[in-house]
């Protein structure tokens, strides 16, 4: 199963897939909000494909800037990411995922 997610922010400098660093998963386990290597885009499309062993991840900006600053976008699965990995498609890397603590 895939999924589209846009988003956006400010800037206007660079475009093309952006590299996703870190996710915190909040305590419904899906949703996602992901740490990119993009700074102020303007617009941030995630392309999520979901199976049973894994989660893959695609991210592609526009716009932005290069300075020491990061994005953060949020994705909803389809499924709870349970024991599944999170990989950055594009890199074949796996990106650590922090558990959010359920809020009381």
């Amino acid at each position: 199963m895939a999924a589209l997610i846009v988003a956006g922010c400010g800037g206007d400098d660079d475009d093309g897939t952006t590299r996703v660093y870190a996710a915190e998963l909040r305590p419904n386990g899906q949703t996602l909000r992901l740490e990119l290597g993009a700074c102020n885009t303007t617009e941030q499309v995630a392309e999520v494909t979901e199976s049973e062993t894994e989660v893959r991840v695609t991210v592609t900006t526009r716009g932005g800037i290069e300075a020491d600053c990061v994005d953060f976008m949020t994705v909803e699965l389809t499924e709870r990411l349970g024991q599944r990995p999170l990989i950055d498609d594009p890199t074949d890397t796996e990106i650590e995922v922090e558990p959010l603590p359920s809020d009381g």
